[in-house]
């Protein structure tokens, strides 16, 4: 996601979530590359965009790049950032477990 502007880039990644969502596997790689961003809103959103993507519907190869960008999150320098990656590990694991039962 190029923009001058972070805000412009922090609502793709709402988008890129979504589409990632869908089985959109460059859209799960933007939604990671995000979280080398400078912005700490854009690597914020894109911990929001993994807590978007669903449990076991998530494609095998999205699944190993969302692992990896909650392991980058969780070790991120600003606490928001950790916090909404914390969060977003959450929702993945309860979405699994609901479509389990």
């Amino acid at each position: 996601l190029v923009h001058a502007r972070p805000e412009v880039r922090a609502a793709a990644l709402h988008v890129a979530g979504g589409l990632a969502r869908l089985g959109d596997a460059p859209s799960a790689a933007a939604v990671f590359a995000a979280f080398g961003d400078a912005d700490e809103s854009v690597r914020r959103a894109a911990a929001l965009a993994l807590g978007e993507l669903g449990g076991e519907e998530l494609p095998a190869a999205a699944a190993g790049i969302v692992a990896d960008a909650a392991a980058l999150g969780l070790r991120d320098p600003a606490w928001q950032v950790r916090a909404a990656a914390a969060c977003a590990i959450e929702r993945l694991s309860k979405a699994s477990s609901v479509k389990k039962q």
